[in-house]
């Protein structure tokens, strides 16, 4: 029991930051298996990544939606990285996500959203780093679609985020 209440006294670890605010170009797609259309990520989901990035002091710089949806001919993550304009920022962050219904279970309807994250200089897209992950979610509307779902992730997506950037900076 002394235990569990000393546990409940502990404070989380703050988050890891640079020394020096590094810009970072932020381009986040949504695509869709059965066309080749892709769009941005929904606004709010958009503003909770920039607070990620900003907590580690990384101001966002974030890439014109229509940059995006004119990334429909680009299907391969190194097309789009090459495509993307640095705006002044020193890394580049590409996000490319699909999500796909997966089964009904127990009157929900679980999806899994696949996430693919690739990090570079702004002055070196050799020097990429790709994490890939998938974020199995719930949603409890037939008329639920891929949108819904990238909702429904998007706090994993953030926390694993989170880790990515930590990891290529080495803070």
């Amino acid at each position: 029991m002394l235990i569990l209440t000393l546990m409940g006294c502990l404070k989380p670890a703050p988050v890891p930051r640079v020394d020096v605010a590094t810009p970072v170009a932020v381009a986040a797609v949504l695509e869709y298996l059965d066309t080749d259309a892709v769009e941005p990520w929904p606004d709010a989901i958009e503003a909770s990544i920039a607070e990620v990035l900003s907590a580690r002091n990384l101001p966002p710089v974030t890439v014109d939606d229509a940059v995006i949806e004119a990334w429909s001919a680009l299907r391969g993550s190194r097309q789009r990285l090459e495509a993307m304009p640095a705006d002044g920022a020193e890394l580049l962050l590409l996000l490319e996500t699909h999500a796909e219904f997966y089964s009904q279970l127990s009157g929900q309807f679980r999806w899994t959203v696949a996430v693919r994250a690739s990090i570079a200089p702004a002055d070196d897209r050799s020097a990429v780093t790709v994490t890939e992950f998938e974020v199995p979610v719930f949603l409890f509307q037939y008329n639920e679609r891929e949108r819904e779902a990238l909702e429904a992730a998007a706090p994993n997506i953030e926390r694993e985020l989170g880790a990515i950037v930590e990891r290529f900076l080495g803070i």
